[in-house]
């Protein structure tokens, strides 16, 4: 059997995106290139093998570039398919928002040998008969981020976020109730601790335990109980503008986080550079939105900046 699925890729620069990639798994044979807007793949093998090594592609792949690839075309054995039958649940759907503001951590250099597919297979299939949750964790992640999830309320969006946190570290670590210390292990062992307590400081909030707020927030999310060191108490007493930016600035980074810890669970070491850029990312856009007077360091950003200063500038010339 052979598949063959054209699919669609985001606006991203070329030479950190375009890539060919040979790889194999379970017999298949998988051809992918990606180059421009498209993503060009070719599986040939058995039947049933063929669509589990598709699957397991597409969703690495979302690892490395924070979304799926929205299907195109598919062609089995030379005749032509309608997508709409990859999309076996909702989730392979994913939100414009995650789509427009995906970052790449991988480049155009995507680790996704047979190795990698096989400790993926292993830890996104891990359930209730290997006495492990490591499936629910990854389906509901990848829920997250679906079209159907877009108009979730903030603060719960995080709190589930966090709460895939505390649940992959018990997983695949050890089962603890210290919620503080299982975000740490999943956020400062992933990033840049530094650059996220710019980024916090950036929004008035200038605490180095913010694990502990973290802990804060999704008990009193989850539990209705009131806690004074929580993002909610903060965002309530503090007089910064930029505070209302802090729950989506912790959802952005704890995305990132378990990303990086899903991909070096499977084997994937992701360079220091990509996760810097990653953080420098979230943090311009904290600054560009805000339009303080801190300097953008990420491409896009400090593009947008510059015009947006060229703007204000011709603007205050003339009037």
């Amino acid at each position: 059997m052979v598949w063959e699925v054209e699919m669609e890729v985001g606006d991203h620069v070329r030479s950190w995106s375009d890539q060919q990639i040979k790889t194999g798994f379970d017999g298949v044979d998988i051809s992918i290139e990606i180059k421009d807007r498209k993503c060009n793949m070719v599986l040939e093998g058995e039947s049933e093998t063929v669509s589990k090594a598709f699957y397991l592609v597409w969703e690495v792949l979302f690892l490395y570039d924070g979304y799926f690839f929205e299907p195109l075309r598919l062609i089995i054995d030379g005749e032509e398919k309608s997508v709409d039958n990859l999309i076996k649940v909702a989730f392979y759907k994913s939100g414009y928002s995650w789509i427009s503001s995906a970052i790449l951590l991988g480049r155009a250099e995507r680790n996704l040998s047979e190795n990698v597919l096989k400790a993926f297979d292993k830890m996104r299939n891990e359930g209730k008969k290997d006495e492990k949750m490591t499936k629910s964790v990854v389906n509901a992640f990848f829920y997250l981020h679906s079209d159907g999830y877009e108009k979730i309320n903030e603060g719960h969006r995080l709190s589930l976020y966090l709460n895939l946190c505390d649940g992959f570290v018990n997983n695949t670590f050890k089962e603890t109730n210290n919620l503080k210390s299982n975000f740490e292990r999943i956020i400062k062992k992933a990033l840049n601790t530094d650059k996220i307590l710019y980024g916090l400081k950036l929004m008035g909030m200038e605490r180095e335990d913010f694990c502990y707020v973290l802990a804060q927030e999704r008990t009193e999310v989850d539990h209705y109980i009131y806690k004074k060191d929580s993002l909610a108490t903060f965002v309530f007493k503090s007089e910064e503008d930029a505070k209302y930016y802090i729950s989506w600035y912790f959802t952005y980074v704890v995305e990132v986080a378990l990303r990086i810890s899903f991909l070096n669970y499977i084997g994937v070491e992701v360079e220091d550079d990509y996760k810097d850029h990653a953080i420098n990312t979230i943090n311009d856009w904290v600054i560009f939105r805000n339009d303080f007077d801190e300097d953008c360091v990420t491409p896009y950003y400090q593009h947008e900046q510059f015009l947006r200063r060229l703007k204000q500038k011709y603007e205050k010339e003339n009037q």
